[in-house]
């Protein structure tokens, strides 16, 4: 499946629609379509490779993830330019209440679920010999528990972390995880347009396609009358990007 040059940014990730030059969750729409691909049994590393966009995020940061490739240029002139006023309200989380510039450097909890997920799917997914498997381990390894952004996630996404690096050691925590998705699936909260609000859902379904747990299982209940395909289209509603072109298809 070829994906038109609309739909990616400079360095090859996936966007959330066909307007924006970036994207805040690069990695997230890059592990949907990467798993998606695979699901529909489209999955090919010359045309979308997940492992390398996965791995450009702390190969062009000096080996710590940040959300864009080379995202670490913005860093250091941020570090450079921005007043001690600036730092404290940003190391608070306070930039927004004061309209303050936000540091750059950062790896969101949305992000690296879907490090986390979909590397772990592709090294369950992909047989050996296979030189991306090499890739996504080292992806895998280099991601952090816990950051400035993602420990308060810790019962579900510290947990998926923990579970992915060590699943032999953390069967446990299986239970847990599946429990919080089925939880974010069965949300009635709506958003602003009075749709169900899809974002946590879609994190949810990163997590637990990638990590291998029973789907279905945690979707029983969902309020959405079309269930994943409403989902997906309430997050993509441009009709021929290709997460909801892949969705309505895997989920009809």
């Amino acid at each position: 499946m070829k994906i038109d040059s609309k739909w990616l940014d400079k360095s090859g990730n996936i966007k959330p629609n066909s307007r924006d030059a970036s994207s805040e969750n690069p990695s997230s729409y890059n592990a949907i379509v990467g798993m998606m691909l695979h699901l529909l049994g489209r999955h090919n590393n010359n045309i979308f490779d997940v492992s390398q966009l996965n791995a450009n995020k702390h190969l062009t940061n000096g080996g710590r993830y940040i959300t864009n490739d080379y995202d670490i240029e913005k860093v250091e002139r941020w570090n450079k330019e921005s007043g001690i006023l600036v730092k404290i309200a940003n190391t608070l989380k306070l930039s927004g209440k004061f309209d303050m510039e936000r540091s750059p450097d950062r790896f969101s909890w949305d992000e690296t679920n879907a490090v986390v997920s979909s590397s772990f799917y592709f090294l369950r997914c992909l047989t050996e010999p296979n030189p991306n498997r090499v890739v996504h381990l080292n992806n895998l390894w280099n991601v952090d528990e816990n950051t400035s952004q993602t420990f308060y996630r810790a019962y579900d996404q510290g947990a998926a972390t923990r579970y992915a690096k060590k699943p032999n050691q953390n069967q446990r925590l299986r239970w847990q995880i599946e429990f919080c998705a089925k939880k974010t699936f069965n949300s009635t909260s709506l958003d602003g347009g009075g749709k169900y609000h899809a974002s946590g859902k879609i994190q949810a379904w990163i997590r637990i396609v990638g990590l291998g747990f029973d789907l279905n299982k945690c979707t029983r209940g969902m309020p959405e009358e079309f269930g994943l395909q409403e989902v997906f289209r309430n997050y993509f509603p441009e009709a021929d990007h290709p997460i909801n072109v892949m969705a309505k298809e895997l989920y009809k």
